[in-house]
């Protein structure tokens, strides 16, 4: 007699795998130290490998990391701009250094918003169209540059997940 075996979801944290939306994502900012040169990891993120010693201080997710930013760029008089989460400083000669940045947008806004389950970044993803569907404040035009930026975004999202 043949037997088929569904496996559900849920059977993989069930038996203690962490393959929850929180784990990967605190995976992704707690190994940020050893993975900021990755391709895949630029795409999402940049960090200057001039200033690594930001993000080398121990943290297990992003809150810790926001919270880690905020300090450094106090006590180095880094700027720090909490609604870009962006980190700038200038060099001996006046020009404006990026110390950290998001690269992409999508992934940004998933890492800032408390999200619990995997499910919620197609939310995530479904709320962002509308918004673009709906402005009417922009032409035609400007919604398809809006929907093909993040189309784009989420296809880099997209990779690195399958990659990971």
């Amino acid at each position: 007699m043949n037997k088929l075996v569904i496996v559900g979801n849920g059977f993989d944290l069930a038996h203690g795998l962490p393959t929850s939306y929180p784990h990967f994502m605190n995976n992704f900012w707690s190994n940020l130290i050893n993975t900021f040169e990755d391709e895949l990891t630029k795409r999402l993120v940049y960090v200057n490998p001039e200033y690594i010693g930001l993000i080398d201080k121990g943290h297990e997710d992003f809150k810790v990391l926001l919270e880690n930013f905020n300090h450094q760029s106090k006590r180095y008089k880094y700027r720090y701009s909490k609604n870009a989460v962006k980190i700038t400083t200038p060099n001996q000669w006046g020009d404006v250094i990026t110390v950290f940045e998001f690269k992409n947008q999508f992934f940004k806004k998933i890492s800032l918003k408390s999200i619990a389950n995997w499910v919620d970044i197609e939310s995530e993803y479904y709320q962002a169209l509308k918004r673009i569907l709906f402005q009417t404040s922009i032409d035609n035009n400007a919604k398809k540059i809006k929907f093909l930026f993040l189309m784009k975004s989420l296809s880099k999202l997209k990779t690195f997940l399958n990659n990971t």
